[in-house]
């Protein structure tokens, strides 16, 4: 059976990777502790967060998780107070291929301000082609994107 979350570290590319459904809390809760763990590396330069959502099967019941994911949020924010490392994350590609989880994404950011700005997008090769423009300073073309600004 596949886990809920798959990460791999290609920094400063952090890529997490959904599946399936949410079982429970501790999904959830593992998906927080893997996305903390991009901050504690402790590396010196910003990392971007892609989180792939195009194998996740959300559920209405999910949006349970969206006070969990709030609070996460929040820790972050109050922890960069006084460790600077909590800081690195540039930006996040968030790849979203169906309604329902577009929909969990804008009730969670309709109560808090993401951690830097967010890109929607559609396709893992559009989440790629963000950001090696975004490195080679090339600009965006934003037709297919959403933004959520900080």
């Amino acid at each position: 059976m596949q886990q809920f979350v798959n990460f791999k570290d290609e920094y400063p590319k952090m890529y997490i990777d959904l599946y399936g459904t949410i079982q429970d809390k501790k999904d959830i809760n593992y998906f927080t502790d893997i996305w903390e763990s991009c901050y504690k590396f402790n590396k010196k330069d910003k990392f971007t967060l892609f989180i792939n959502t195009t194998n996740y099967a959300p559920s209405v019941s999910d949006i349970q998780y969206c006070y969990s994911i709030i609070m996460f949020i929040g820790k972050i924010k109050d922890l960069r107070l006084y460790c600077k490392h909590y800081d690195n994350l540039k930006r996040a590609i968030i790849i979203v291929n169906n309604n329902l989880t577009r929909h969990l994404l804008s009730i969670i950011f309709s109560l808090v301000t993401p951690l830097a700005t967010i890109y929607i997008v559609e396709s893992k090769n559009k989440a790629e082609e963000l950001y090696n423009n975004f490195n080679d300073n090339i600009i965006n073309d934003y037709s297919n994107v959403s933004i959520i600004n900080i």
